[in-house]
């Protein structure tokens, strides 16, 4: 597999500093700009960051060249300033990426962006690649939703191809009566269906009804649980970890004895959410 584009000049590997003295350049500077910040700190790395909001958080932790992200002369200034660039988020412009990759190295590569960017071209890389997934397919319009139901069954989630995050930009088709009204509130951008809890079903696992769960470290939720249509709050790792726990428990047929519950959960059904 090869992505399409121009191959580097120069390798990336020797010409980025091996010292202490790395200079990182990170597109964007939100909260997890300003954790990528923290951790270099500690390291003697120094971040500068490009951010077009007033206040971003990583101001905390490092320069913000204070443009827009599109913006050719700040992302030019970043790039010569800095050994390497990458990027706190995915909805990073391609282009402006693009725009410096002949300048300093940037990772991930923008290629790989541009497929991560759209969920649909993810998948059919990963289909590509010989990943294991669940069945899924490009949804235009109606009619399509229908045969999406049709072919890969329900439930079934309908996301929006890019953007949408925490619940948000996607609707649960539980039954053919909640078709028409998915088709309504996502109908106007590109759309994908995915038989989002099918392939453990047809596994023979138990499912629990509508559960996801925010974990912490390397706690490996996402082999279990998708998509993330229930997010659990908790104050500790500790008691995330008790939570994940008892739903690993749940889906391989054991008893649950007890978990932690002390936090706020914030349940998604369907299209919207509810606080319970």
């Amino acid at each position: 597999m090869r992505f399409a584009g121009t191959r580097p000049t120069r390798s990336w590997l020797t010409a980025i500093p091996a010292s202490n003295e790395m200079r990182v350049g990170i597109i964007g500077a939100g909260q997890l700009g300003q954790m990528l910040g923290l951790a270099a700190r500690r390291m003697g790395i120094t971040c500068r960051f490009l951010d077009p909001s007033e206040a971003p958080p990583a101001a905390a932790v490092g320069e913000v060249i204070r443009r827009p992200f599109g913006d050719s002369a700040a992302l030019a200034e970043l790039a010569d300033s800095c050994d390497v660039v990458t990027y706190e988020f995915e909805n990073v412009p391609v282009e402006a990426l693009l725009g410096i990759a002949d300048r300093v190295p940037v990772f991930p590569p923008p290629e790989a962006l541009r497929s991560a960017q759209d969920r649909l071209s993810e998948k059919r890389l990963f289909d590509e690649l010989q990943i294991p997934l669940p069945a899924y397919r490009a949804v235009d319009s109606l009619d399509d939703l229908h045969g999406a139901v049709k072919s890969i069954g329900l439930p079934l989630v309908l996301k929006t191809r890019r953007f949408g995050y925490d619940g948000k930009g996607q609707c649960v088709v539980n039954a053919p009566d909640d078709i028409d009204d998915a088709w309504r509130k996502l109908a106007g951008t590109d759309l994908i269906a995915i038989g989002a809890m099918r392939a453990l079903q047809d596994a023979g696992r138990r499912i629990p009804e509508d559960v996801s769960v925010v974990g912490f470290d390397d706690m490996p939720l996402a082999a279990y649980v998708s998509p993330a249509l229930t997010t659990v709050r908790q104050n500790s790792e500790l008691g995330a970890e008790g939570l994940v726990n008892g739903i690993v428990g749940l889906i391989k047929g054991k008893p649950v004895e007890s978990s932690l519950m002390a936090p706020t959960l914030v349940i998604r059904e369907s299209c919207g959410a509810a606080n319970r």
